[in-house]
């Protein structure tokens, strides 16, 4: 059972990926974007738990650098939502029975 707790944990913090997010969101007020256009990068830092107007940075010198940002943190989200998965199903699975103290049946 601890395994799986353990697991459960490491997956549940999303402190990191919420950093990441804001940084974004800093980089975004720092170049002067209007807000509503990257509105979906805030609501993820908030519900990664993170504060989307602390944070600052410097601004994106190229919009690819921006998309770029935006997709490697959709692919991080991604990947940690199908360990999620694959954990939920692993801990979803009937044990195996082992071997019977009496011998076969």
């Amino acid at each position: 059972m601890g395994d799986w707790t353990a697991r459960a944990e490491v997956l549940a913090d999303t402190s990191e990926l919420g950093y990441e997010a804001a940084a974004i969101v800093g980089r975004c007020r720092a170049t002067g974007l209007d807000s509503r256009s990257f509105r979906a990068v805030i609501s993820a830092t908030l519900v990664l738990g993170a504060h989307p107007m602390a944070a600052g940075g410097d601004p994106w010198g190229k919009d690819r650098d921006l998309v770029c940002a935006i997709l490697d943190l959709l692919d991080e989200v991604a990947a940690k939502w199908d360990a999620h998965t694959k954990l939920c199903t692993a801990a979803a699975k009937p044990a195996s029975p082992g071997p019977h103290p009496g011998g076969q049946r």
